[in-house]
């Protein structure tokens, strides 16, 4: 998972989006988007400002799980 967090964005909200999945997001100050980067996702910045973004990784929580299982499955071989 990721946090984006905008710290700057264009005036005019629609030319900066990005679509994840099947969904278009568009960036608001003061409003941070978490998205599943595992959907592709595609970034744009069609106006001529400047966007700045703070993304945050976040763990996942099923990645333990899934560390746990894989490695029981190796340990009975």
């Amino acid at each position: 998972m990721t946090v984006h967090v905008p710290l700057s964005v264009p005036t005019d909200a629609e030319k900066c989006r990005m679509e994840v999945g099947d969904r278009m997001v568009v960036w608001q100050l003061g409003t941070p988007v978490i998205i599943d980067d595992t959907y592709f996702h595609e970034v744009w910045n069609e106006s001529d400002q400047l966007r700045v973004v703070l993304l945050l990784q976040v763990r996942r929580p099923m990645r333990q799980w899934e560390s746990n299982c894989q490695r029981s499955l190796r340990q009975a071989r």
